[in-house]
C-alpha cells in the first residue's frame, strides 16, 4: 500500500510493529503553508507500507510544528503487489 503524506512537522510510521519511515531528523523541511492553509509540498512524502493479507496495525506518530497538522492519501492498488482483490471498505 502506497502511504502519501505531508506534515507539519515529524513523524515516524510502523507497519505491524516495525518502524518503515520516519522524518524526525529532518522534519518536513518544506516551506511555510500559504494563505489557505495547504502547503506547498502537499503529500511531499511517499513510500510503500509492507502490508499483508488481513488485518494491518498502521501507526503514525506526529510531532507538531506551527499546528497545520497532517494530510495522508493511502492507495490500495490492485496492480501493486499483495493487493490483489482489495477494495474500498
Amino acid at each position: 500500500m502506497r502511504v502519501n503524506f505531508s506534515a507539519d512537522y515529524w513523524t515516524q510510521w510502523w507497519v505491524n510493529g516495525r518502524e518503515v519511515y520516519s522524518t524526525m531528523q529532518h522534519g518536513d523541511n518544506g516551506p511555510a503553508p500559504t494563505t489557505s492553509g495547504l502547503s506547498p509540498k502537499f503529500l511531499a512524502h511517499s513510500f510503500v507500507a509492507p502490508v499483508r493479507r488481513g488485518r494491518n496495525l498502521i501507526v503514525l506518530r506526529l510531532v507538531g510544528g506551527t499546528g497545520y497538522g497532517c494530510r495522508i492519501v493511502l492507495e490500495a492498488a490492485a496492480s501493486q503487489p499483495g493487493n490483489e482483490g482489495c477494495r474500498p471498505a
